[in-house]
């Protein structure tokens, strides 16, 4: 008698075989084994259909083809969470970023183009405020350091601070560029040995910093057209990816540069561990990168799609990404080894650590955000559905300790979603 424990896309691939609807079965034992065979090999299976609770219990033990009995021993399901239960906030445009403030009390939800950007309340979803997106598009939005403000870039090349009660403005606007350039990244923040805040801002090719007030203090030429941007948590180091593949280290102290080049197309994503002791980026020819602070090379980790996000444990130890294989992978970055694989049933397009580090959360275009117990390696909570596909995930705690999930999707929605068993 094999024992074994059963993945989530395992789950889905019984119960279609297994479904009372003889329509909605697989046709073909060919069909089946291709499923089983892509879900052996940790590709995207194709099943593409939500296991319902009484499927769920009809997968807890069953007879499968190809070598004896495959039992399931999983105790009680995961906990569910409904639609009626998610505060839906709707936008336009294409999502870009969650911001959160240095209180966890304010949030911000940025779509690009022709999108707005909602200030809103992430313990209970109430919106607060927005800044339209026309007559300029937005390109990026952050909170100032004392959470008081968040500065948003636009599509003219300028920025402009905004109340954290009613998102109205409380400065004037700052033109940082000309001729058509988009701030595409924007931070606020007091840099190391100075006594003031600054605004870093990309546009163009360069990195700029500027006063509050709109004096430039110094621009950096970059290599390629700036995309991605990360600041380490001393504030002496930042990163800047560019779609070749090209990582921009700068030294914010003397502002200047060197090229790190481990790549070899479009980074999506770059962020520091939080201690600050290493740094990753994701990118189009499947891989996630990682160096330490100096820049030093430590690991190139292999998937079979590209990877778009990923994110560092609190404690910096692993690291999860995400690919449009249809896995997340965890990997431990003290020697490069894949710890653990969760399976979607399609390209996986973001990840996001609880401030805990217990659970890890996923979501991509099988519409669905998945919740994952890193002790157990088992699924937290049922899949969660999230039409439109999910591209950003973030997490903010309740008032009662517990954690919302906060997403972006691709049906320019903000959804914020209760998850009572996690962070009590």
């Amino acid at each position: 008698l094999a024992v074994r424990r059963v993945s989530t896309s395992l789950d889905a691939i019984v119960a279609r075989a297994v479904d009372p609807d003889p329509g909605s079965r697989y046709q073909s034992v060919p069909e089946l084994a291709a499923d089983l065979r892509r879900f052996q090999n940790g590709e995207s299976i194709r099943v593409r259909r939500k296991m319902t609770r009484r499927a769920w219990f009809a997968a807890t033990a069953l007879p499968l083809v190809g070598g004896g009995v495959f039992f399931a021993l999983r105790g009680d399901p995961p906990a569910e969470v409904t639609p009626a239960q998610m505060v839906r906030l709707q936008s336009s445009g294409h999502p870009a970023h969650i911001a959160l403030s240095p209180d966890g009390t304010r949030a911000l939800a940025v779509f690009r183009t022709n999108g707005r950007a909602i200030l809103f309340d992430p313990r209970d979803g109430e919106e607060l405020g927005s800044v339209p997106g026309p007559p300029y598009g937005i390109g990026f939005g952050n909170f100032d350091e004392g959470g008081g403000r968040f500065l948003l870039g636009h599509s003219n090349g300028s920025f402009r601070f905004y109340s954290c009660d009613d998102a109205h403005p409380v400065s004037p606007a700052v033109v940082c560029a000309s001729g058509g350039d988009w701030v595409v990244n924007i931070r606020h923040l007091t840099l190391d040995g100075s006594d003031d805040a600054a605004v870093l801002t990309l546009v163009g090719k360069s990195l700029k910093a500027w006063t509050e007030e709109g004096r430039e203090l110094w621009s950096l030429p970059l290599v390629g057209s700036p995309y991605r941007f990360a600041v380490s948590p001393d504030r002496t180091t930042a990163l800047v990816g560019s779609p070749k593949g090209r990582l921009n280290f700068i030294d914010l102290t003397t502002a200047t540069k060197r090229l790190l080049t481990r790549n070899s197309a479009h980074i999506y994503e770059i962020k520091y561990s939080p201690d600050g002791s290493s740094f990753a980026c994701a990118s189009y020819d499947h891989t996630a990168c990682v160096w330490d602070s100096a820049g030093e090379f430590q690991w190139q980790l292999k998937h079979g799609g590209e990877v778009k996000d990923l994110d560092f444990s609190p404690d910096g130890k692993l690291l999860a990404t995400p690919s449009f294989d249809g896995a997340v992978r965890v990997w431990d970055l003290a020697n490069g080894e894949e710890v653990n694989r969760f399976h979607h049933l399609a390209e996986v397009l973001s990840v996001c650590f609880t401030p805990d580090g217990r659970y890890l959360a996923s979501g991509g275009r099988d519409d669905q955000l998945r919740v994952w117990d890193m002790v157990s390696g088992k699924a937290a909570v049922e899949p969660i559905d999230c039409a439109g596909g999910v591209d950003r995930i973030r997490f903010a705690k309740r008032k009662d300790g517990s954690l919302n999930a906060l997403v972006q999707t691709w049906s320019s929605e903000l959804l914020v979603i209760p998850l009572p068993e996690l962070g009590r």
